[in-house]
């Protein structure tokens, strides 16, 4: 063993020694050129080393974004008439059947607090949590959704190289880390703190994956799908934190690839959930501002069956039902605590 160690210190001293040499000869062979070829070698190479040191800060420790707090109440005008339609047809129908509606509502709109009891209580396999990567959202599930919650195994939108990044930070001083534009280190803080042997995967397709998938054949939810179910071992309560139209139950996708591939393995309930901020997106902002006039304003709020919503809602609000309430199961949707005000005079004036 010692003579083994002897060779390969030797080994490496040669090498760094070779090194070293290349080294001094290319200086001094730009030493002995004229000052203006000297200047023609080094300036672009200075250059590149510059450009090469300022994209290793980046990647090693970036920056937290500033950010933009908009206090509007409408910010998707352009969606806005759709929640001003569907308050005329309201306010056409007659005491009875808004009575009908507001029942649905209420049945199925929750506060969070009292869903977030239920799916503590719930035995689910599997969660497909749908996010838009955006920074409030990745808080708002750090304090209000994970921070509490009991669940065995994660699994996250990155490869292998990605989560090796992650945990080199996780223990550390550092306090903010990007996955797809936003910071994880809060949420997986959170996470571990709750569920200390927690078990994190990667899932996202790797560069390998990438080399050998095969155009029009092989997407990259297949990769998604395949990496999932490699790691998955129909136990305990799992969740996925994942892109939205990932996470949505439509063909292409992971979470209907998966739901297939379960068909004859599982029982307990697979679910997916989708998370808006209420101004994410206009379709989503104009339900909300509509739910707030007709007396059904509440903080942070899901919709625990978005399919059994009244088929007038879902008449009044196509594209919200389009691309949320028929593609996942709950929709959770989360508010800005500075937009609370009292919404019982248009209440009234709706005549409910």
């Amino acid at each position: 063993m010692k003579i083994i160690e002897r060779l390969f210190a030797s080994f490496i001293t040669k090498i760094l020694t070779f090194i070293v040499h290349c080294f001094y000869t290319i200086v001094e062979s730009i030493a002995d050129l004229p000052l203006v070829f000297r200047g023609m070698i080094l300036g672009p190479a200075l250059l590149v080393s510059a450009i090469s040191l300022y994209q290793w800060i980046e990647i090693e420790f970036p920056s937290r974004p500033v950010a933009n707090i908009n206090s509007e109440r409408i910010q998707h005008p352009n969606y806005h008439n759709i929640a001003t339609h569907a308050l005329k047809k309201f306010s056409l129908l007659a005491p009875a059947d808004k009575s009908l509606i507001i029942k649905n509502l209420q049945e199925n709109l929750v506060p969070l607090e009292q869903w977030m009891a239920h799916f503590q209580r719930s035995d689910y396999l599997l969660m497909c949590l749908g996010e838009s990567h955006t920074q409030s959202t990745r808080k708002f599930l750090s304090e209000a959704v994970l921070a509490e919650h009991n669940f065995d195994a994660l699994y996250l939108e990155a490869n292998p190289q990605e989560l090796t990044a992650i945990y080199k930070r996780l223990y550390s001083a550092t306090d903010y880390y990007p996955l797809l534009d936003a910071d994880i280190l809060q949420l997986l803080r959170s996470v571990i703190s709750k569920n200390p042997d927690i078990n994190i995967h990667a899932i996202d397709i790797t560069d390998q994956q990438v080399d050998y998938k095969v155009p029009d054949k092989q997407s990259r939810d297949d990769f998604i799908t395949l990496n999932f179910l490699n790691n998955f071992t129909y136990t305990g309560r799992n969740i996925v934190l994942i892109g939205a139209m990932h996470c949505n139950d439509s063909a292409p996708w992971f979470y209907a690839k998966v739901k297939n591939a379960f068909t004859k393995n599982v029982t307990k309930p697979v679910t997916n959930v989708r998370i808006y901020d209420e101004h994410e997106e206009g379709i989503i902002e104009a339900f909300v501002f509509f739910l707030d006039q007709i007396g059904l304003k509440q903080q942070h709020f899901v919709i625990v069956n978005a399919q059994r919503l009244p088929p007038q809602i879902k008449q009044w609000f196509p594209l919200t039902t389009l691309f949320s309430f028929d593609l996942f199961e709950t929709v959770i949707i989360y508010r800005q605590q500075q937009q609370q005000t009292n919404n019982l005079s248009s209440a009234i004036i709706l005549g409910y």
